[in-house]
């Protein structure tokens, strides 16, 4: 349910500060009742940060929300937004997040990096009084830093582990080990070969043999010639 902004709430947002002073007035328009839910909002801004639209997604049983990962970034896409900043409240008074949060959290993060989006901050608000001031700012405690570097749902990483293992695969089958010393020179060109038979890139390749990229290149030059030759 996208949420009805006054043209005043269309604001640039500078400070996470300047977002709860808008998610503030939005719950403390429900009655008290309303408030002992838990919530999760998606807010969308622009390349500038100016607010685009505020989303409710989800709307918990007590404590709880159930938020579904692939209703989140609806709206963001459907009014090209730029940024993304995350809300949800805690009724229960405290506003430091959970591990579920957490984990959350750095799901939408790579979630969004597929579509083109970005989340820049995860905001958190105590309740249901809403007392000034109390609320936890994921990009203010450094989590949002940390989160945009974990490797658990990042996909480039997920994907790169694939590769390793094949890598690794195509190597023991070459009766070669990984981690060749130095001095095994021979060994390290026959896995790289055989990576380069696979279409492995030249960047993993380099780190699976400990071959420079430019000696990685030689060697792929060499057996699209040889390639050629046997073809003619």
């Amino acid at each position: 349910m996208e949420i009805k902004l006054t043209k005043d709430e269309k604001i640039k947002i500078s400070y996470t500060k300047d977002l709860y002073e808008i998610m503030r007035r939005i719950l403390l328009r429900e009655e008290r009742f309303g408030r002992n839910r838990e919530h999760f909002w998606v807010v969308g801004l622009d390349k500038e940060y100016t607010l685009l639209f505020i989303e409710l997604v989800a709307l918990g049983n007590g404590n709880q929300s159930l938020v579904n990962p692939n209703e989140v970034f609806q709206l963001a896409i459907h009014k090209q937004s730029t940024f993304v900043i995350l809300v949800h409240n805690h009724p229960g008074g405290d506003p430091a997040p959970s591990e579920a949060d957490i984990d959350l959290t750095d799901r939408l993060i790579h979630a969004a990096e597929m579509i083109n989006l970005r989340v820049i901050e995860h905001l958190i608000l105590c309740g249901p009084d809403l007392d000034d001031d109390l609320f936890y700012s994921f990009t203010e405690k450094g989590l949002m830093d940390k989160l945009e570097k974990s490797k658990k749902y990042a996909v480039h990483y997920i994907e790169e582990a694939k590769i390793l293992k094949k890598g690794t695969e195509i190597g023991k089958e070459a009766g070669i080990v990984i981690g060749v010393e130095k001095g095994e020179k021979n060994k390290a060109i026959e896995m790289a070969k055989a990576s380069i038979k696979e279409g492995l890139p030249t960047e993993l390749i380099s780190k699976l043999t400990g071959l420079l990229k430019t000696e990685i290149n030689k060697l792929s030059k060499t057996k699209s010639k040889t390639g050629k030759k046997t073809g003619s």
